[in-house]
Order: C-alpha cells, then structure tokens, then sequence
C-alpha cells in the first residue's frame, strides 16, 4: 500500500471513530421553541415531538435564557426515553406537566423507558406536576411522570402543586433519586421501585406523600438531607432504611414495611399495624409501634439478635396495643423502651429481651418474654407485666408503683416461670396499702435484692416460694451509720527522677489510715562482678530501698504522692541510667498494692558560658 493509500484508510477510520458520537448527540432532541411553547409541537423541537426513543434535552443549545415548556393539551402518547432539563448559569428551564381542561378533564403522563438514564433535572432545572402556571391556567388537574426503567435523578426542583379539589394525586411512579428539592404543595403518590434521597422533600401541611412499593423489593432510603414532614408521609410495605440525614416535624408513617434505623441521622417514625425491624435502632431515631384505632393493633417483629440504642413505643393513647415479637435471638435493649397503650388490653412482649438501660410500663404488657434486667425496668402502679422469666443482675433495679386504698389486688410482676433476683427493689407508695399483699409472683425463684429503697410508705419483704411480697406499712428500720472511709490506690507511675502514686479515700467522713510507700531494687553479684553498688559476694543479691514516703487522704479527697530516688537511689541511677523498681503501698500493716516501674535518671542542666568581652 502506498502512503497515499495509508492516509486515506486513517481518513475513513477516524470518520468511522467518530460516527457514533456524532449519531449519539443527533439522537437528542432540542427545543427550539423559544421562552413559552407547547410540547406536542413539532416545530419547537429540532427532531420532532419526542418519541419512546428520544432522547429529550431541555437546556440553551438551541434557546437562550430561561423558558417553559408545557404539556396542557391531553396527549396519551406522552413519552421519552430519558429527559435532561438544566439550564446554563442564571437561566431556568421548567417543564409544566399539566392536564387539559374543559367539559372533561384529564391529566396527563410522561411516560420514561430510561434505557439510558439521561441526566435527569440539573440544578437549574425544575419539574411542575399539576402546575397552573402554564399557558393555560384554568387547569387543575394533576400531572405524572412514569420512569418504567433506570432512575430519574433529581438535582433541582421538582414541585407536585396540583389546584384540583377532586382529591386526586400527582404521580411519580419508577426509580428516583432525589438530591435537590421535591416539594409537595399537593398530594403526590408513587408506585416505586428504588427511591433514594440525599436532598430535600418537603410535604406542606394538610397534603400527603404516599409510596406503594412496585415490588417486595422496593425500597426508599434516606442517605442524607431532610424529610420535613408537616403533612402526611405514608409507605406501605418494602424497605425503608434510614442510613443519615433528618426527618422532622409529624412521624413518617408505614404499614407492612421492613424498618433498617441504623444510621446516624435523627428522625421519628410510627408503624401502624405491622411491621419488620431488619437492623439495629440507632440512637437517633425514635420507632413508634401500634395499630389503627377500630380496625388493627401493632406488632413489630425482630427476626435477628438486634440492639436498640434509640427509642421504642409501644401502643398508644387512642387504645390501640403495640407489640415487641423476638421468635428468635436475643433482642438488647441499650436505648428507651416505653409499653404506654393506656385502654383496651395490653401491650405485648415476645421472645429473649436484655435490657441494659431503660424498660417503662406505664401500662399492662402480657406475653412470653424472658427478660434479663441490668438496667431500670419501671412498673407504673396499677399495671402489670406478664412474662415467662425474670432475672435481674447486680446493677439492675426493679421499681414498682403502689397506690393506698387497699392492697393491689394481683402482683405486679407476673411470671409463669422462676425469678432470679439480685441488685436493687424500688417500691414508691402514694397513699397507704395495708396488710400484706404479693408484688412478684414466680414458680420458685432464686436470690433477694441486695437493697429495698422505698418512697412514701415503708413495708418489710418477704421472698416465698411463690414469689415477694411485701407487709405493712411498717416502720422504717434504723439508719445504717456512715461505713468508715476506705483507701484506694490509683495509677503508680515511672518518671525521670521521680516516681508518683495516685491515692484516693472514698468514705463522706473522716480520713483514711496513713498510707506508706516504698520503691526497693535488688542488686546482683554476678561473674564475679558488681552489678550494683551495694551487693556484696557473700550475699550474693541485696534488696535495696530508693525511695519512701507516706500520706493521709481525706474522706473524699485524692492524693498525688511524689517520690524522689534517695542518696542510694541516686548512685544506682548514675551507674545504670535507669532502674526497675518495684513500688509497694500499705496501711495499717496491710499491703494494699504492689507495682513494677521504671526510674529514669535526670538529664544534667548545662550551665550557659558567659563570653569574654
């Protein structure tokens, strides 16, 4: 081949190159239709009115400034295969979604097929669905955007604000991924597959934003922004998962939805009927459980050994229960738990709960739970609790609530099997209940409190074998006189030239014994050489004291003793540079604590010459 011929297939290569880019950016079809225009007009876009397989872009191409295009004349064969709206720099560009008006009226659907996904709305950019700001303004009829595959993405401003009074809804129904603002001045509803949010939704007072998962496994997650919620927020079923971001003003609704609240972001949440926890609740967010008031209770069902760091509610005011269903693991509660239904039966508890921090009952639970307290679990008087077992470790309280006007008729805490006691009984009286009258009922429990503490009346207790009961009102035993002070001794530390040890007197009155301290080495011979200063070859080892000293701490008070290396101390520490020492503290001919620290010697202090004038 010549080079003439060479140059002319480089020629047709790069053209063959560049053939797809060329096809691709002729696929996009511009408007043309200057600052206001109709979409179904043909001449107002470079390729025709758009079709299943256009490619639609709304930007300043082909018209400057900012512009509107409107969809107000009825149009069933709405649709486009992806959608990019974003003006340049200062200029918006708006599409009005609307409906048609007149004896019948209809609103109308952009259809997306998404097979590439477009950019969507950019910054400047905004979606109206239902808008009356078009050419047409006596229309009210809401408007929809359907995404039947890929994502919509949201970086401007997509605005539901639909004037209809027919109560019907603005739709946006596929994939979306808002990351600039959809605010909701009417009611918008969505039949959804992956809804993701990072930016703002807004939903006004007195309209509704409703999610219907397409499929099981739909879902809504919120990565970061706000949901600001003065309205009603509703998803029924899927997944929502709350990864960051805020959700603020009313509860953010569901119903047979899966609930992932491990993030770090904030917000409230109330599942009326039933629902699913399917990860830990972080401490932020606040999940609320009951049912519908005249049509169903709640139920929430933890299906994994799960940890709740936030708070959980249970029933409600309206009467309606709420209940807490562990089938398997165990469920820890390190958070807030609140059983507060106040009417028509109880809530309920099922499954192995461990409760580290804050268990309240201001109302009657009944169930299978298998509770291990190690934290505050709060009976308010007159409600009872029913569970299988009850164990409560060292650092755990168990408070009742007694009313007087007789003794409560049945005990407060009612288990089908044993109870295991330790830690802490709290028993507040409002009034006077007399006689003698049971607070816990067991099968043959184990153990006693180690304290009773009691507020109001004072009663004695008594363990039986089928459970606690208390006796009274009696009178309150003598006061324990204040235990005598007792020494603690804290961090013992190493240093150059010095050593410290921390010492503190934990009593309220008084003051602790004299506290010693001394820090000893031990010297070798060996090989027939000194390997310190004082040993001798017939010893052989010689123990040697470097430093002491001795302290007395006041009931409550802590001491920091500071120790200096002694005429012995200070050679060893010019022979060796440092020395491991072994640190003892006693009191009262008892030896309280023993240490192993290094000594290092002081650096030497150079005086500065003085120059010769």
């Amino acid at each position: 081949m010549t080079k003439v011929g060479i140059g002319i297939a480089a020629v047709i290569a790069a053209i063959c190159f560049l053939v797809p880019s060329l096809a691709s950016a002729a696929a996009c079809d511009y408007w043309q239709g200057g600052s206001v225009g109709d979409w179904s007009t043909a001449a107002n876009w470079t390729g025709g009115v758009p079709m299943s397989t256009t490619d639609v872009c709304l930007d300043n191409s082909h018209t400057n400034g900012s512009y509107t295009v409107d969809i107000d004349t009825y149009n069933p064969a709405l649709v486009a295969n992806s959608i990019s709206i974003n003006g340049s720099a200062g200029n918006l560009i708006t599409l009005d979604i609307l409906g048609t008006g007149g004896g019948v009226q209809v609103g109308n659907t952009l259809t997306l097929s998404n097979q590439d996904d477009g950019s969507g709305v950019g910054p400047n950019g905004a979606i109206n669905l239902g808008s009356i700001t078009g050419t047409n303004p006596s229309i009210g009829q809401p408007g929809a955007i359907v995404v039947t595959a890929g994502t919509l993405v949201n970086q401007g401003t997509i605005t539901a604000e639909s004037t209809s009074e027919e109560g019907q809804s603005n739709s946006l129904n596929g994939s979306f991924d808002n990351e600039g603002t959809l605010n909701l001045t009417w009611n918008l509803g969505s039949t959804f597959g992956t809804w993701t949010n990072s930016g703002t939704i807004d939903v006004a007072a007195g309209q509704t934003l409703t999610l219907d998962p397409a499929s099981d496994s739909s879902s809504f997650t919120q990565t970061g922004g706000t949901i600001a919620n003065d309205g009603s927020f509703m998803q029924n079923g899927g997944t929502f998962v709350a990864s960051g971001g805020t959700a603020t003003g009313n509860d953010l609704l569901f119903d047979s939805a899966t609930m992932d609240l491990a993030g770090t972001g904030s917000g409230s949440f109330h599942i009326e009927g039933v629902g699913t926890l399917g990860s830990n609740v972080g401490a932020g967010y606040t999940l609320w459980t009951s049912g519908i008031p005249g049509y169903t209770h709640g139920t929430l069902t933890a299906n994994s050994a799960l940890t709740n760091s936030g708070t959980l509610e249970f029933g409600s005011l309206d009467g309606t229960h709420g209940t807490l269903t562990i089938p398997s693991g165990t469920f820890t509660n390190d958070g807030t738990m609140t059983f507060e239904n106040t009417a028509n039966g109880p809530d309920g508890l099922n499954g192995a709960l461990v409760n580290n921090a804050s268990v309240s009952a201001p109302n009657s639970v009944q169930g299978t739970g298998a509770i291990i307290n190690s934290g505050s679990f709060s009976l308010t008087a007159g409600a009872t609790f029913a569970a299988t077992s009850y164990s409560q470790g060292a650092g755990g309280t168990l408070s009742l609530a007694i009313t007087g006007g007789g003794a409560p008729v049945v005990p407060e805490l009612q288990l089908t099997g044993a109870a295991q006691l330790a830690g802490k009984l709290s028993v507040g009286t409002t009034g006077t209940a007399t006689g003698t009258f049971p607070v816990i009922s067991d099968s043959g429990g184990t153990g006693a409190f180690a304290s009773t503490t009691f507020s109001g009346e004072y009663y004695s207790v008594a363990y039986t074998s089928s459970g606690v009961s208390l006796t009274g009102p009696a009178a309150a035993p003598n006061p324990t006189p204040n235990p005598a002070p007792v020494l603690h001794i804290g961090k013992i530390s190493g240093g150059t030239g010095k050593l410290t040890v921390r010492i503190s007197c934990a009593g309220t009155s008084g003051k602790c014994s004299s506290a010693s301290v001394k820090a000893a080495v031990t010297e070798h011979f060996k090989k027939g050489k000194l390997t310190a200063v004082s040993a001798s070859k017939k010893s052989r080892t010689k123990q040697v004291t470097i430093a002491s000293g001795s302290v007395t701490v006041a009931a409550g008070a802590t001491k920091t003793l500071t120790l200096t290396p002694n005429g012995t101390g200070k050679a060893l520490l010019a022979k060796y540079g440092k020395l491991s020492t072994e640190v003892t503290v006693s009191a009262g001919g008892k030896q309280l604590a023993k240490s192993k620290v290094t000594v290092h010697k002081a650096a030497k202090k150079h005086k500065k010459k003085k120059k010769k004038k």
